[in-house]
């Protein structure tokens, strides 16, 4: 018997606004945020919401 896996996008594009994947809820829920300031895009990254350097720097990229 095969097992299907799926991984959530870390980040992606929301209209203006950017949704990332809030990795401090990992691995028992799977929570988006939904950043649309250069504040919540900056308090997302110094939480750890965002992990990882692509991440990262996409995200930052959006600010």
């Amino acid at each position: 018997m095969s097992t299907i896996v799926t991984v959530p996008r870390s980040v992606s594009w929301k209209g203006d606004a950017i949704a990332v994947l809030n990795q401090t809820k990992l691995p028992h829920s799977t929570e988006y945020k939904t950043l649309t300031t250069i504040e919540e895009v900056w308090k997302s990254i110094i939480l750890l919401e965002v992990r990882g350097a692509p991440a990262i720097g996409i995200v930052a990229a959006f600010g």
